[in-house]
């Protein structure tokens, strides 16, 4: 799923404009969102003008801004979300629009023009591309079947949410994010996801026996959550970002140990009555996609509960204290979900496949970023 608002603009990080440098070779390039135009589009572009399209994909906004900060892209065309562009245009690393060479920006909608005017004053720096909101497509039948509509509709609500809160931060001249980790020495974002079963023939909570004891199942869902979890760290914590939320001492956990009402482990259950009893899955980070880590989450309980998986003791001090159990970064945890047959199986082997590949390219292109940090420490000291 993707932003509320895409804006098209040109890249800066060019030396010299495509028409001048290009002129010989005719080649355009453009950097965009994955699958946001006709399969024939391109084809149908080189056909008409001649012109050869290198046609470039991410999936996240760091990504193109890591590269346009970086330099030298190479690109002639660049499609972040419009916040985005608003902060590359007034760090110079866009170009000014020749509206000259644009005669159809006399057709673009008046009021989507004004509202982007806001961001780009005299909309010097962005042509408004796709307005409104776009998300990954679901064949609701099929999750209904498999987890009921409910939790569609929780997803729903979860996505709808954070790009209302964006919207309004706009109107407000703000910026709203969900990073796991946006600011450094601070607490990050965190999504925790309560969970309980119920039997469908009865209504109960099989997570309580009659006498309002915790039931066998209950302690299985969270073996399951402790055994699984790790490996499904790359569909919780899906961004690079992700594992910087997930350091000792700063309200976020860093192991999968359990405990009752316990704000220091990775999995706790809060104080309730018998018949709301559930687990609190505390790792998800602000930044996953609700749909997916929903269904990861609840497939982690699911194994524990179909193979019977005991959890380790409760963990009745401080949870900081003991060792990291998860993936300190997303190659790592890459990896693990990768190696993960019991969970590919339930989630499915095609999207474990597709979605690895996809984050592995993602992890590539940023190991290609030198951070600050690096040259502060290492430049002229090893």
């Amino acid at each position: 799923m993707f932003p509320k608002s895409l804006v098209l603009a040109l890249g800066l990080a060019l030396t010299t404009p495509w028409s001048v440098a290009q002129e010989e070779e005719k080649i355009l390039n453009i950097y965009n969102w994955s699958d946001y135009i006709a399969e024939d589009t391109i084809r149908n572009f080189e056909k008409e003008t001649g012109i050869k399209v290198r046609y470039d994909n991410f999936d996240n906004n760091e990504i193109v801004h890591a590269k346009l900060v970086a330099g030298k892209t190479g690109y002639d065309i660049v499609i972040p979300s419009s916040n985005w562009a608003k902060l590359q245009a007034d760090g110079g690393l866009l170009r000014k629009l020749d509206k000259a060479q644009l005669p159809n920006l006399r057709n673009l909608d008046p009021t989507v023009q004004a509202q982007l005017a806001r961001l780009d004053p005299g909309n010097e720096f962005m042509v408004n591309w796709l307005w409104g909101f776009t998300t990954v497509g679901i064949n609701v039948e099929k999750v209904k079947a498999a987890l009921g509509l409910s939790l569609i509709h929780i997803s729903d609500e979860v996505f709808l949410f954070k790009r209302t809160v964006r919207e309004v931060a706009l109107r407000h001249d703000m910026f709203a994010t969900f990073m796991a980790k946006p600011i450094a020495g601070e607490p990050g974002s965190a999504m925790h996801i309560h969970q309980s079963v119920v039997d469908k023939a009865t209504g109960r909570n099989i997570f309580s026996n009659e006498d309002g004891t915790p039931s066998r199942e209950f302690y299985w869902y969270i073996g399951g959550l402790q055994r699984y979890t790790p490996a499904a760290m790359a569909l919780l914590a899906p961004y690079v970002n992700s594992y910087r939320r997930l350091v000792r001492g700063v309200a976020a956990p860093i192991n999968i140990q359990w405990g009752i009402d316990n704000r220091t482990v990775g999995i706790r259950s809060p104080l309730a009555p018998a018949a709301a009893r559930r687990v609190e899955n505390r790792v998800i980070g602000a930044d996953a996609n609700p749909y997916v880590a929903l269904a990861a989450t609840l497939a982690c309980g699911y194994l524990g509960i179909l193979n019977r998986i005991e959890p380790t003791a409760e963990c009745k001090g401080d949870a900081y204290l003991g060792d990291f159990q998860l993936p300190r970064s997303l190659g790592e945890a890459l990896a693990l979900l990768r190696a993960e047959k019991d969970l590919s199986a339930v989630l499915g082997e095609g999207f474990i496949t597709v979605y690895t590949e996809v984050k592995e390219v993602e992890y590539a292109e940023f190991m290609k970023v030198i951070s600050p940090w690096e040259r502060e420490h290492l430049l002229l000291h090893v």
